[in-house]
């Protein structure tokens, strides 16, 4: 092969090289995580009350919030909802709190599922007064792992 046409293709193949590595942003994909708000609207959104918000989102890691009043949404009818979760593939995490569920799905993805009580807890956390009116959910995605499952 002519040397100067394969000086021209590596030449060409080093700016292709640099162009990616410069002006393309290196994209993690999500891989393995739940769509937090398709879930989070399958399983509260009939309840008036409900709202989803993303808390957090980078490349490696996407937080949510949902809540639902108390008054629309039953103990019982949660402990249903979690046994449905539970069905489905989520189980139990570990490091639970006073008023916490936390579920898992694999090592990434965790809801913590919060029915406050009180506004000060032994361990430090504290509560807004109006969340006490509210079930509190979070969902977290993780790509290297959520430390409670």
């Amino acid at each position: 092969m002519n040397r100067k046409i394969l000086k021209n293709i590596l030449l060409g193949a080093w700016f292709i090289f640099l162009f990616y590595v410069l002006f393309i942003p290196n994209k993690v994909h999500r891989e393995g995580m739940v769509d937090q708000e398709q879930l989070s609207n399958k399983i509260f959104g009939e309840y008036d009350s409900y709202n989803f918000k993303i808390v957090f989102t980078k490349e490696i890691t996407l937080s949510s919030t949902a809540k639902v009043k108390k008054v629309d949404l039953s103990q019982n009818t949660m402990a249903n909802k979690i046994d449905l979760l539970k069905d489905s593939g989520w189980s139990y995490g570990n490091g639970a709190k006073d008023d916490q569920v936390i579920l898992c799905n694999g090592k990434k993805n965790m809801m913590m599922i919060v029915f406050p009580r009180k506004i000060n807890y032994k361990d430090g956390r504290k509560r807004e007064l109006d969340d006490l009116k509210y079930w509190i959910i979070n969902y977290v995605y993780a790509y290297k792992g959520v430390e409670y499952c």
